[in-house]
């Protein structure tokens, strides 16, 4: 066995306890979870480790090839929504301002409308204060108790 260990030199050393033994020139260390080839080294924890066991505790998710021109497509959609996004940026606030521009010209539509009320209402009174001190009207002071009165005889 040229080139080889041997087989006793193997089972009086470190793989004794292994659940494979290879007498050949390829020494193996197994991962004891999967009983893979563990060929990461975890300093860390201090021990050899297979790639289902490094997948599993960095909790990494194994992408298959025939998932890369959707991963491709998916990022190119990715950087045109957030070019979308940046060249957008300054028409955000357009519905926002027309909604208050459309909320102050109600506000001052509806205080010149309160004004006109109000004026009108002032200048009506003022002609009634005028119509009642005038002269002319002297005779018809009363009238409306008279009328009264007359409503009620009947």
């Amino acid at each position: 066995m040229k080139g080889h260990i041997s087989k006793s030199i193997i089972d009086d050393t470190f793989l004794y306890e292994a659940k494979e033994i290879y007498p050949e020139s390829t020494l193996r260390i197994n991962c004891q979870t999967h009983n893979a080839p563990a060929t990461f080294y975890s300093k860390a924890e201090q021990k050899y480790k297979c790639l289902k066991c490094i997948v599993a505790s960095e909790d990494l998710h194994y992408i298959d090839k025939k998932y890369k021109s959707q991963l491709e497509e998916f990022e190119q959609i990715k950087s045109y929504t957030a070019k979308a996004i940046l060249e957008n940026e300054p028409n955000i606030s357009i519905i926002r301002r027309w909604k208050e521009g459309i909320r102050d010209t109600l506000v001052k539509v509806k205080n010149e409308y309160i004004e006109w009320i109000e004026s009108f209402t002032n200048k009506f009174v003022k002609s009634l204060n005028k119509i009642e001190q005038s002269r002319e009207l002297n005779p018809y002071v009363g009238e409306d108790k008279k009328q009264e009165l007359r409503l009620i005889e009947m």
